[in-house]
Parts: structure tokens; sequence; C-alpha cells
């Protein structure tokens, strides 16, 4: 039996790092590591995302309470460390 080791993802910048409650905005992460990509998470959410290179994903943010949370990147090969997005809420009139 072969073992074949797989890197953790590493994500090193996401943008942009604040949106709305409502989510529905584009997030781009970038790192490495992400082509094996299974999950993308806010706080303990999955997000649609989609892997555009094994250095670039696209992930649409969910909606969410006020404040920080953080993003990770999951694969076969562990859990990245956070990056920090802050859910905003809409101006006042």
């Amino acid at each position: 039996m072969t073992y074949t080791y797989v890197a953790a993802p590493v994500l090193t910048t996401l943008a942009p790092t604040q949106g709305p409650t409502s989510g529905g905005n584009s997030l781009t992460l970038t790192g490495t590591h992400f082509s094996r990509a299974t999950k993308v998470l806010v706080g303990t959410l999955p997000m649609g995302f989609v892997i555009v290179s094994d250095s670039h994903i696209v992930a649409d943010a969910p909606a969410g309470a006020v404040g920080p949370v953080d993003v990770t990147v999951i694969g076969p090969g562990g859990t990245s460390a956070p990056q920090s997005y802050t859910r905003v809420s809409a101006p006042g009139i």
C-alpha cells in the first residue's frame, strides 16, 4: 500500500474582507493547494465555491449576523488557517 502526502490548503488572502449581512457577494480566495478543496466555510456554514486554479477559489458569501467570522478552506490534507470576513449592516436612514 502506498501513502501519498497531501498538503493542507493555505489561505493567504480574502477579498473583499467585508460584505452585507444579506450575503450573496462573491469572495476571491487566494493561496495554495486549492485544487483538492472539498469545502469552503464561513464560520461553520458551507459556501458554494468554484476552484479556478490551485491558488484561486471564488465563493459565494452566505447571509449571517453582523460581525467578524472566519473563512477556511478544507481539503484532504487538512484545514487552512482562517482569514477574517466581517458582515456589516446596511446604513440607516
